[in-house]
């Protein structure tokens, strides 16, 4: 019985502390969690750490597989840009990389791309592009396109992403004046609380309308889509779980109103074939999304899957 009962006090012991130990790597993801949402509510900026450049391959219009390291530059910069041939933004840049690849003072440009060789050749022509299998865009913790990142001498990514043609062309200006930049920083979100609504029209059956009459005074998020994104499509079931929680308003640049409808997202439409209220609110693609109260905006822009979540899982919070 001694025996037995001595047993049983060590089995317990053991599980006392491996419960508190449990414990205690509970509370410290609790306090990262609220630190980092605190962080990201009140758009504080973090802190960029380099990271080293991961080691992939991709392939060339010959078929020769390539690994990216060989493309990096000891000597000078290299802007990676990731791009997609059904990526309507990605065709502003044709022109852009086609110079950029040709310039050898500038920083070396390295494009990533996944699909079929026929389908990159017919999107970006003579640009020298290098096919992968979708996977490397989230190893270079890339979340759409067209996005870039700046690799310096040493081979670490010294920048956070920057995503539309804009910012991809204003982070070649920085890399250009940088051959070996020690930072990169795409700058402050493009709009901040605050801010005005503004005037872009959008459709809404068939009639032409401000997106300040569309919204209204009502606490509204606003999310940018294209049925034929394949980022979009990525997160379309978490949208529709989420989106009878709050007033949800689908900003349609594609007419694919079915498409939609069949992957299962019920909330408005109004349909923004040019990007009108996207370039007004300065969104760089899709998936976007703003939250917009009493004619102004309540939010900064959430640029991607994961912000976009984040953004929707707070709205149901705060209601």
């Amino acid at each position: 019985a001694v025996v037995v009962l001595a047993v049983a006090l060590v089995v317990l012991g053991w599980v006392f502390l491996t419960m508190l130990r449990r414990y205690g790597q509970a509370l410290l993801r609790v306090e990262e969690l609220e630190a980092g949402h605190s962080g990201h509510t009140h758009g504080q900026a973090q802190e960029f750490v380099p990271w080293q450049a991961p080691g992939v391959d991709g392939v060339d219009a010959s078929g020769l597989t390539v690994p990216l390291a060989s493309q990096l530059h000891d000597d000078r910069a290299t802007l990676v840009v990731f791009v997609a041939p059904h990526c309507e933004a990605c065709g502003e840049l044709v022109d852009d990389l086609t110079q950029w690849q040709a310039d050898v003072d500038g920083p070396a440009v390295v494009v990533l791309s996944p699909g079929e060789r026929d389908a990159i050749t017919d999107k970006f022509g003579a640009v020298q592009v290098l096919a992968h299998d979708g996977e490397v865009t989230e190893t270079w913790r890339v979340e759409y396109t067209p996005g870039a990142l700046v690799v310096n001498g040493d081979g670490l990514v010294v920048g956070p992403p920057a995503y539309g043609a804009e910012d991809v062309r204003r982070l070649h200006r920085v890399a250009s004046g940088r051959p070996d930049p020690a930072d990169v920083v795409i700058g402050p979100p493009p709009v901040r609380e605050g801010d005005p609504l503004p005037a872009a029209s959008v459709e809404v059956d068939g009639q032409t309308l401000p997106l300040t009459d569309v919204v209204g005074a009502d606490d509204t998020v606003l999310l940018f889509w294209d049925t034929t994104c394949g980022f979009c499509q990525s997160i379309a079931g978490d949208v529709a779980r989420r989106q009878d929680a709050m007033s949800l308003l689908i900003v349609l640049r594609d007419d694919n109103l079915d498409g939609l409808r069949a992957a299962g997202i019920t909330a408005p439409v109004a349909l923004d074939r040019v990007f009108a209220a996207g370039n007004a609110l300065q969104a760089p693609g899709t998936p976007c999304a703003v939250r917009a109260r009493d004619g102004l905006i309540a939010s900064t822009v959430a640029v991607g899957g994961p912000e976009l979540l984040d953004l929707l899982a707070r709205v149901r919070i705060s209601g």
